[in-house]
């Protein structure tokens, strides 16, 4: 239970020198007010000052040419630094301090021919006017005293002013309301009566928990007398679950938080558990330092706890894409890019990413600066593509006490059953022996070595032929290359070509590529024949691919499918390798054979080409792989739903009309999405597979949406999915018989999209897997654990029972336990990758123009980062500590500006975002300054801040507005009364649902669909994305609190977007508020708040009273949380009876009404009368006073 602490009345030392000499005012002050773009109230003094008066100017006249920006300044001139401005420019200065008349700035302002600053081609620009340029002149002839930016000075907390009116000496609550009297004094201004205990009830709660408060709260409220009602009431408030409900929202329009991806097929992302953590630290009041800290780098943490790990999902919140053709590198620079720049904004109220292609124009933020921080996010171990999936790795799977614990023992039996299939078992490790040895001597039979008649390869390689028939190529190792094999052979019926790679001393790490790193990327091999040697060469098309190993993402396969961006590769192990290539049918025939082999590297990567191999050819016919005809498909047919269409038997008939015949599709490629026309559909596709013996293979397929499979009409899969088609989504063995075999596939699509698609993973060609003869082709002292392992398991697994049914086990709980995560949740989370992914500076911007190297860092005019060691590169935990390190100087002060924003509906800087040189200046410099360093010295208590702010004498004032604060201060920067706010989406939507009694008051959750006007995503979506339709929740889903609906990138929630919720696509620390026609058209006619006035109306009738004007009062009170005037309560019964008489004469009307929304009415209640009172609620609900708070 929070104890929320006690104001701090105590001041500390006395306020440092900059902060003083900048905002300090004496008591001969010449008071003049105006209004300024911040909404600050200007005090001008005897004297220019540079911070306020002058600085902003140049920002906004001179910085574009003559500022931080070296490749835009003009005439080597910087107006930013004071160094710049007075040197010697050639026999003049820039600014001669105390003589106006000798400054070529002055004198460059009033030329009477071309003033500065110039005017654009077209003419166009804004010139300093009179009055401005008398300023620049009077701080010139005044010595031309210079300021750092007040932002960038680490505060010192200033000493509370002390209140000497006698009128106002009990008026001050805490700290706070010293500073707000002193600058109201000097404005000549006073503060404004305490609310209503009506309004302060309803104002306070609104503002901490985004509720009204009930009728029972607010009569208890009432009831209490005691000095410390206000201050129980805010901290029930404060330990309210609400609360941290509530001021969520504020931060996760910073994080950019959303439940897609937001770019391309903008799918559906699973992050929801970081938006919980988010709740749950602000309930718990979490220090900020660590709500810092385990967002930034929750991943880095010592022992890192799940819960840090979901917290550190707040660097995967930026927009992601999986489109096709992307560029890896650019999209991973534009998400380092996104974090950086969202740092900068939510912790330094920085716009950094202005310096992301040049040097920021108007603060000393360099490119270098930027590329600094954007290389503590460019090492996360994510792929550049989220490959339109939910959870793109780095990625957690999440598990309560019980599971945890479940899986803890699973874990410990599967350990116990792996050290078991390990451990030696005599008898069956003496007959592998023997089996090794057969089958080392049938293998040796099988594959007859090509002696090289000539060899060749490009640009100064020479091929050397040795006396085992292996080639090694010496001399150049030129970017890309070919080698030239020809080989003549008296075989007939080859079924198989071999390519067996030898390690070689002569390359790195005696391995078996020629790249510096001992590797290779072999992009294509190519065969052709001749029957005599001198004959015509004709192309043989190979149709399989099989390798002992391939590095991941550079499978075998890559080596003939005719691209020459993809390869095949083996890591940088230096271990013997081999690769099997088959013809689609035996080739060679009597009278010799001419073979002529080509094998190309032409990789992105240069220098990465073969060393050491040899050729061998088999006649075995088991190499022959499985032959597979075209595909043909039948239909799309249509039915009832798609339940209808998977249940359906595959023969049956199509309805009139529709082809039922089978077409062949020869165009359909194995490995490529298919996609078909049709919705509520069910597409039948066949093919015939002919095996040259009975023979298993491994096939992948994939369906948009569900999808059956039978062999020889025997029924493998039957998935009732609901999905986008995807590669592997299935796996599936199939038992072939010699001879043709009949693959039949059933794809049936509910919505959206509709496609398939299918390849054959694994062929075990020549009885044995490739990864076994390759081991077995070895000598066993030349064979790796890793192979030994595989052949004692292949073993095993083949010919031991003993061993297969610990294997069955293990698989049980291996089932088990996958089954225990797939009830679980996985959430996306940050993670470092250990290979660390070197930053670059990069020029303009551009991904593909890398300048020098960049290790990460933090801004240089800002104070260092301190580190315990120095020996590698910083991390995200260095910035994040860095971060609350109280030198800093800003994110303390920018923090408290956006709590104090969310109380007083603008900042103490009105621009929250960027606290730089075109930012607005603080209208409460010395209380900014104290609520920072209070917010450090009080350990970062975000609930001690804010309970400060509400206890405040200056949040507890009245909303009218006195006349000379309306003269004087008409935007009321300085607060001599209390604001009044539009309410936001959420606030509106909740608080309907709250006074109505259907809000559902559950915590976290996957995110949920409530009411939303039909087309809205389907106006902006792919057809084959996950998030193309709208499917509206029921139950309680429509009922929960706004926070927890399901936010889609590219089409956010509407009701919330016409209260100016931001798309979450980027980073926000500040809604703007309008005041639209859409808005008033939304609380009336949505069918939310139509739904909330029925049930608001429900509970009129039942709990307030007997009479109309009973009931009109209790439903006021409700929404408002104070009892309706008599004016007011008649202009309600008034409505009530206008609208009973509407309605008795049209009873369908208020049938047609009480339709809306899905919860059902109290049928005991009559029906005229309800519909009645429905519109005089929605009414009360679309009151001012609803939408607002006073």
């Amino acid at each position: 239970m929070l104890s929320p602490p006690q104001p701090r009345l105590r001041a500390w030392a006395a306020p440092g020198p900059t902060m003083q000499a900048l905002y300090c005012l004496s008591a001969a002050l010449t008071v003049t007010l105006a209004g300024t773009t911040g909404g600050e109230v200007r005090i001008a003094t005897d004297t220019v000052d540079f911070n306020r008066e002058v600085r902003p100017l140049f920002a906004e006249h001179c910085l574009d040419c003559h500022g931080n920006d070296g490749r835009a300044r003009e005439s080597d001139l910087r107006l930013d630094l004071p160094e710049e401005f007075l040197k010697d420019l050639g026999g003049y200065q820039a600014v001669v301090p105390g003589n106006s008349a000798e400054s070529e700035l002055y004198l460059r302002l009033t030329d009477a021919d071309e003033p500065m600053p110039p005017l654009d081609e077209d003419g166009h620009g804004t010139r300093l006017t009179n009055a401005e340029i008398e300023k620049i002149k009077r701080w010139i002839d005044e010595g031309a005293k210079w300021s750092p930016h007040w932002s960038f000075v680490t505060p010192r907390r200033p000493a509370v002013p002390e209140i000497t009116d006698g009128d106002w000496t009990h008026w001050a609550r805490n700290p706070i309301d010293n500073f707000i009297l002193a600058r109201l004094g000097e404005a000549g201004l006073k503060p404004s009566p305490e609310a209503s205990r009506e309004t302060l009830i309803r104002r306070v709660t609104l503002d901490l928990t985004g509720l009204p408060p009930s009728l029972a709260e607010v009569d208890a409220f009432l009831a209490d007398k005691s000095p410390r009602a206000y201050a129980k009431l805010v901290e029930r408030l404060l330990a309210s679950p609400s609360y941290g409900e509530h001021m969520a929202v504020d931060w996760l329009d910073a994080a950019r938080y959303a439940d897609t991806h937001g770019l391309h097929l903008d799918n559906a992302r699973s992050i929801w558990p970081y938006r919980d953590w988010v709740i749950s630290a602000l309930n718990a009041n979490l220090s900020f330092d660590r709500f810092t800290s385990e967002q930034l780098a929750g991943d880095l943490m010592p022992e890192a706890t799940q819960e840090q790990r979901i917290a550190s999902g707040f660097n995967r919140c930026n927009p992601t894409t999986a489109e096709g053709g992307l560029i890896a590198a650019e999209y991973l620079a534009k998400y380092a890019s996104d974090r950086a720049s969202t740092t900068a904004t939510v912790w330094l109220g920085l716009s950094a990413a202005c310096a992301r292609c040049h040097d920021h124009r108007y603060d000393p933020l360099t490119q270098r600066d930027f590329y600094g921080l954007y290389a503590f996010f460019n090492n996360l171990a994510e792929e550049a593509s989220d490959g339109n999936g939910p959870t793109p790795p780095p990625n957690l799977t999440i598990f309560d006490e019980a599971a945890r614990e479940k899986l803890g023992t699973l874990l410990g039996r599967e350990g116990e059953l792996r050290e078991a299939m390990a451990s030696p078992l005599p008898t069956v490790d003496t007959a592998q022996h023997t089996w090794e040895s057969a089958w080392e001597k049938q293998l040796q039979s099988r594959w007859t070595h090509l002696q090289p008649l000539k060899a060749s390869a490009d640009d100064g390689v020479e091929l050397t032929i040795d006396n085992d028939s292996s080639l090694l190529p010496v001399g150049a190792n030129p970017e890309r290359v070919t080698y030239t094999v020809e080989a003549e052979t008296e075989l007939e019926n080859i079924t198989g070509v071999r390519l067996e790679l030898i390690p070689d001393e002569s390359f790195f790490n005696g391995g078996v590529g020629r790249a510096d790193n001992g590797n290779f990327v072999l992009t294509e091999v190519e065969l052709e024949v001749a029957q005599t040697v001198g004959g015509e060469f004709a192309p043989v098309e190979l149709v399989s691919a099989r390798a002992d190993y391939s590095q991941r993402d550079y499978n075998i396969t890559a080596a003939i499918d005719g691209n020459p961006g993809t390869g095949w590769a083996v890591d940088k192990k230096p271990e013997r390798r081999f690769a099997a290539f088959a013809p689609a049918s035996p080739i060679g025939q009597a009278g010799g054979t001419h073979l002529r082999l080509r094998l190309s590297h032409d990789s992105q990567f240069p220098r990465h080409a073969l060393g050491r191999f040899r050729l061998s050819v088999s006649t075995d016919s088991t190499l022959t792989p499985v032959s597979a005809g075209v595909w043909s498909t039948r239909g799309p047919l249509t039915f009832e739903s798609a339940q209808a269409a998977f249940a359906a038997d595959p023969g049956v008939s199509a309805p009139p009309g529709i082809n039922d015949e089978w077409t062949p599709h020869p165009e359909y490629e194995d490995g490529s999405i298919h996609s078909f026309e049709g919705e509520l559909s069910a597409i039948y596709l066949r093919r015939t597979l002919i095996s040259p013996e009975a023979r298993t293979i491994s096939v992948g397929l994939g369906s948009d949406d569900a999808i059956q499979v039978w062999l020889n009409n025997t029924l493998l899969l039957a998935n009732d999915a609901r999905r986008g088609a995807a590669a592997d989504q299935e796996q599936l063995e199939l038992d072939l018989n010699a001879g043709a075999n009949e693959l039949l596939v059933k794809v049936v699509n509910d919505r959206g999209a509709f496609a398939f698609t299918y390849r054959v993973v694994e062929e075990h060609l020549g009885a044995l897997p490739l990864t076994i003869t390759g081991s077995l082709l070895l000598d066993s002292s030349e064979r790796t654990t890793e192979q030994r392992n595989a052949l004692r398991e292949h073993y095993r697994r083949e010919y031991s029972p003993e061993w297969s049914a610990m294997e069955e086990q293990l698989l049980a709980l291996i089932q088990e336990r996958e089954t225990l995560k797939a009830e679980a949740t996985t959430t996306i989370v940050s993670a470092d990758d250990p290979q660390r992914r070197q930053a670059y500076y990069l020029e303009r911007g551009e991904y593909d123009a890398p300048g020098d190297a960049v290790d990460p860092a933090t801004p240089a005019f800002l104070p260092g980062l301190s580190r315990e060691s120095e020996t590698t590169p910083a991390n995200r935990l260095d910035l994040a500590r860095w971060l609350c390190d109280p030198a800093n100087p800003l994110p303390a002060r920018v923090t408290v500006n956006r709590f104090w924003q969310h109380h007083f509906g603008r900042g103490l800087v009105a621009t929250p975002g960027d606290f730089g040189s075109r930012g607005a200046l603080p209208s409460h410099p010395l209380l900014l300054d104290w609520l920072g360093t209070e917010f450090v010295e009080s350990g970062w208590d975000m609930k001690h801040m804010r309970h400060l702010m509400v206890t405040s004498a200056c949040y507890r004032q009245s909303a009218a507005i006195p006349k000379r604060s309306a003269e004087l201060d008409p935007t009321n920067a300085l607060l001599s009364h209390a604001p009044r706010l539009r309410l936001s989406g959420e606030v509106l939507r909740d608080s309907a649902l709250a006074v109505s009694g259907l809000l559902v008051e559950k915590l976290g959750g996957p995110g949920v669909r409530p009411y939303q006007p039909p087309g809205i995503w389907e106006a902006v979506a792919y057809t084959s994305s996950n998030t193309a339709k709208y499917t509206r929740g029921s139950g309680e889903d429509l009922y929960r609190r706004s926070i927890y609906t399901f936010w889609k990138r590219t089409a956010p929630p509407p009701m919330l977007q016409i209260f100016d919720a931001p798309s979450r696509e980027a980073c926000s620390v500040g809604r703007t508020t309008t005041a639209t026609p859409m808005q008033a058209l939304a609380l009336m006619n949505d069918v939310q708040f139509i739904e909330a006035a029925r049930f608001l109306a429900q509970r009129m009738l039942v709990s307030g009273g007997q009479t109309v004007e009973s009931q009109a009062s209790y439903g006021f009170h409700a929404v408002t949380s104070r009892m309706p005037t008599a004016d007011e309560l008649q202009e309600l019964v008034d409505v009530f009876m206008d609208q009973r008489r509407e309605f008795l004469a049209n009873p369908e009307l208020a049938e047609l009404l009480l339709s809306n929304g899905e919860a059902a009415s109290d049928e005991e209640l009559g029906k005229i009368s309800l519909a009645a009172w429905t519109v005089v609620a929605n009414l009360i609900l679309n009151l001012d006073e609803a939408a607002n708070r006073g």
